[in-house]
């Protein structure tokens, strides 16, 4: 069995590695609280951020549903427009189909008057 001192040497000893290490834990959660903090702070930016982040991205949408109104409205207006010159080109190709057909009746006329001519300038020969 030990002596007292002995003993008493040995819990001083156990004593003083129990006091280093709640030192060393100490330092170590200085070091944590440290970090921790700074992340706290981090988060709160990065909250921050992305806050800017949604507002930005609201303002991006509605400008986008104003984009696409616009495009909306064009369509609508070149529709129009395409349904405008489909009606001018059938009035023109109608137009063109009545005067194909006078010309033919006119070129029809104007043999009839050749025929004629040639019979008359046979007849006085």
């Amino acid at each position: 069995m030990l002596s007292s001192e002995e003993r008493l040497t040995a819990l001083e000893q156990s004593q003083k590695r129990v006091g280093v290490n709640i030192d060393e834990i100490n330092r170590h959660m200085t070091i944590l609280l440290g970090i921790v903090s700074k992340q706290e702070m981090d988060i709160k930016e990065i909250k921050t951020s992305v806050g800017s982040i949604d507002t930005r991205l609201g303002n991006i949408e509605g400008r986008f549903a104003i984009l696409e109104s616009r495009f909306g409205s064009q369509e609508s207006r070149l529709n129009s427009l395409e349904n405008r010159l489909d009606t001018f080109e059938q009035n023109v190709n109608s137009r063109f189909e009545k005067l194909e057909g006078r010309f033919e009746k006119q070129d029809e006329k104007l043999d009839n008057v050749v025929v004629l001519l040639n019979t008359l300038i046979a007849q006085r020969s």
